[in-house]
């Protein structure tokens, strides 16, 4: 037994304040936090911890922090030991009188800003308190579940909920790279900081002779076309049905920014979309680490999980926080980004985050606010409702002729062949296979199959959904040359479009349904390939098994078929990326050759090699001159206002208005010069 709940209740529930210096509930008093002055936050860093005690990072002050990491990754701190701290613990449970009146004193006679500045100074004061207390003084409250027997052994009390970190960490990466107005962890208070820390030297502000400040693009900095491409990539992409919302309708390309993400929305992206959309529009270096951050993340979501794999995903999180930390400002690691480091823990005791997190619990809130029909009484109307539905569910169960969940006829008939029991070597089945189908066909533009709904690519057309992307697992035997006489067997993966469905009838015995696709030509490289972050491209306008020649299958069954979509590639023509999808609400029992599960699928990536590197890194990116080439164009406005302040007032003729073009194009092309000479740097 454990609680599922957001952050905020987790200090509810548990006692611990989950904000300020100690804000980690799972380091507690051990938490690595540092106060930024220009920021007013913390930031969460330390997470060379977790590394090995020989590790080259915990040297590399310079790349990190500016401090030597010589401390090892904290313990967390078991039932008993809490119960031990808190024995000697008073707390009154409610809101105090003395606060009410305060608060209450407050609102009548000083503004909303005056009461800001006083629990700012009081929040000051609790945090110089903190800073001189034992890990004891630093707990709220006794915890209520310590009342149960069992709770002070559990190893697993309260659950970090995925859902949140998830959201909060996807909106950190996309307020970053998009720098997005009031989302941005990286303006002029996270260089400044960087100038208090002493650390990343060509990050700080430049102060320019006109008394101007020029911040220094990093290297996760993107220019305006990159920004075009990577909302183009989420604008252009078409889902299947039941697999998230609409994304498009979320990107303004105007002002190149994501909104009115759910929750739900911003898992798709740092599952599924996120490192398609970056890896036309960022760098190798941030591209690698983000894609490792997202494998991570899609691993921890899976529906199997190892012990084993934990244990490496364990290593795998300290590293990419580690490589986080050397390309991300400080600001970047609030408390959800530094969660992720208990997460493999978390998992090993208690097992797939799909029964452990707040989905199911929002949906359910959902089901009871609907239940509400007297705003005045929200909470009777819950009552009356649940109470309600059960008694409804109760009594359909004794209702005739009322089919429910609970009274349908079972899939399958449980009863045993009658010509098997009698010993007959020919069934009926083989007798109509000999005969053949009927000559007659249904021809359908959509079926459900193996929990996947699929279209026709006639059909969504017009539709915002993809369900047409198909793809076939076939063991082929592979040939090196026409020399080769050690022919290779292994499985392939065919990729098509689904263009036509018929159902053969065989009699009304039974029915086989078959997809006619356009597929792929897999055995060239004109017909797929990987890009260099290993994403599998597919080209349709080179293609196979079209139906031309006799030895040509177009044809498969619907049962072999899983469904897959593609995103188009906006540099190459005619190429697309393949992005896998998974049923949902069906139960995938794995392949019966293997004994291991259904397998996640991540990211391709490359980063193994970027991560465990040395070498100084590249912070400022060096292609990213916007900021000068706009200070210049900006002298060469005032030097065109000069200009046509001198002019004649005939110059608005046309004659006067092309003299006052061509010295304006000749200054342009002057300010131009002037920029490549300097290679962007500052005047």
């Amino acid at each position: 037994m454990w609680t599922i709940n957001d952050f905020p209740a987790y200090a509810i529930l548990s006692g611990w304040i989950t904000k300020g210096k100690y804000a980690c509930p799972c380091c507690a008093a051990e938490t690595a936090s540092r106060w930024l002055s220009n920021g007013q936050k913390f930031c969460y860093m330390g997470h060379r911890r977790w590394l090995a005690k020989d590790h080259p990072y915990r040297l590399q002050k310079h790349l990190f922090d500016g401090t030597l990491e010589l401390r090892e990754a904290p313990l967390s701190t078991s039932g008993s030991d809490i119960l031990l701290m808190l024995n000697d613990v008073q707390y009154r449970y409610g809101k105090r009188i003395k606060q009410r009146l305060r608060k209450s004193k407050a609102s009548c006679s000083s503004k909303k800003r005056q009461r800001q500045e006083s629990n700012f100074q009081e929040d000051s004061v609790m945090d110089k308190e903190e800073d001189e207390s034992q890990e004891a003084d630093l707990w709220k409250k006794r915890s209520i579940f310590f009342d149960l027997p069992y709770w002070v052994h559990h190893l697993l009390r309260h659950n970090l909920d995925v859902m949140h970190i998830e959201k909060n960490v996807c909106e950190n990466i996309i307020g970053i790279l998009l720098n997005v107005d009031g989302k941005s962890k990286d303006n002029l208070k996270a260089k400044l900081d960087l100038v208090d820390m002493e650390i990343r030297h060509v990050l700080h502000p430049e102060y320019l002779p006109n008394g101007r400040r020029r911040l220094p693009p990093a290297v996760y900095s993107m220019t305006k076309g990159e920004k075009d491409v990577f909302c183009q990539v989420l604008k252009n992409i078409k889902v299947p049905d039941g697999y998230s919302s609409n994304i498009s309708r979320c990107v303004n390309q105007k002002e190149r920014k994501l909104h009115s993400l759910k929750s739900h929305d911003h898992h798709i992206l740092l599952h599924d979309l996120l490192p398609i959309a970056l890896r036309l529009s960022s760098s190798k270096q941030v591209m690698c680490s983000i894609s490792e951050l997202c494998n991570i993340f899609k691993i921890l979501c899976g529906k199997v999980l190892s012990v084993e794999e934990l244990d490496k995903l364990q290593y795998r999180a300290s590293m990419v926080l580690c490589q986080l930390e050397k390309i991300f400002p400080p600001s970047f690691f609030t408390i959800m980004v530094h969660l992720l480091i208990h997460l493999p823990l978390q998992a090993k005791l208690g097992g797939p985050v799909h029964y452990r997190w707040m989905y199911p619990i929002e949906r359910f809130l959902l089901k009871l606010k609907n239940y509400v029909r007297n705003k005045k009484y929200p909470e009777g109307s819950i009552a009356e409702g649940y109470w309600a539905e059960e008694c409804v569910t109760f009594c359909s169960r004794y209702l005739e002729d009322v089919e429910t969940i609970f009274d349908k006829p079972s899939r399958n008939l449980g009863e045993v062949h009658d010509e098997v029991s009698r010993g007959r070597n020919v069934t009926e089945e083989v007798r109509f296979l000999a005969q053949g189908p009927n000559q007659i066909v249904k021809r359908y533009k959509g079926y459900i199959i193996n929990g996947f709904r699929f279209h026709t690519k006639s059909r969504e057309r017009l539709r915002r959904t993809q369900n047409s992307g198909c793809v076939v697992t076939s063991s082929t035997v592979s040939y090196a040359s026409a020399s080769d006489a050690n022919p290779v067997q292994g499985n392939v993966d065919y990729y098509g479009i689904l263009n036509d469905i018929i159902e053969l009838d065989y009699f009304q015995k039974f029915k086989v349904v078959l997809f006619r696709c356009d597929w792929v030509d897999v055995t060239n490289s004109r017909g797929i390939k990987k890009d260099k972050y290993g994403f599998t491209m597919v080209n349709f306008s080179r293609l196979i098994h079209t139906g031309a020649n006799v030895i040509d299958e177009p044809y498969v069954f619907s049962s072999q078929v899983k469904q897959v979509f593609y995103s188009k590639d906006l540099t190459e023509s005619g190429w697309y990326v393949v992005i896998r999808n998974h049923a949902r609400e069906v139960y995938d029992m794995g392949d019966e050759s293997t004994e291991s599960g259904p397998r996640t699928d991540c990211f391709p990536t490359s980063s193994e090699g970027i991560l465990s590197s040395n070498d100084d890194e590249q912070w400022v990116r060096e292609d990213v001159n916007e900021d000068a080439q706009l200070r210049d164009l900006s002298r060469f406005a005032e030097t065109r206002q000069q200009l046509l302040s001198v002019i004649p007032n005939h110059w608005t003729t046309l004659i006067g208005f092309a003299v006052a073009n061509n010295l304006n194009c000749k200054q342009h092309q002057d300010a131009k010069i002037k920029i490549e000479g300097h290679e962007g740097n500052p005047i």
